[in-house]
């Protein structure tokens, strides 16, 4: 019997899906791509894909207690 992961156990996402899970567009997305901003991808035979783990820290990194002041979470913990 073959593995199958659970929905929720998503190693990557693709730009559409990554889109909705940030309630953004795949355009922006692809601007960031080419900004050299975001998280980092993977293109694989002209296919973007976004490997959770750094869709992840991408998120940790954007983590805000104050407009205007980066907080370390990770410190914190």
């Amino acid at each position: 019997m073959q593995f199958q992961p659970h929905p929720t156990d998503k190693r990557f996402f693709t730009p559409r899906e990554l889109a909705d899970r940030w309630l953004n567009s795949e355009k922006t997305l692809e601007r960031w791509r080419m900004d050299g901003a975001g998280p980092a991808y993977l293109k694989i035979g002209g296919r973007v894909l976004y490997d959770i783990a750094q869709i992840e820290a991408h998120e940790r990194s954007r983590q805000r207690a104050a407009t205007g002041r980066h907080v370390d979470f990770q410190a914190c913990a």
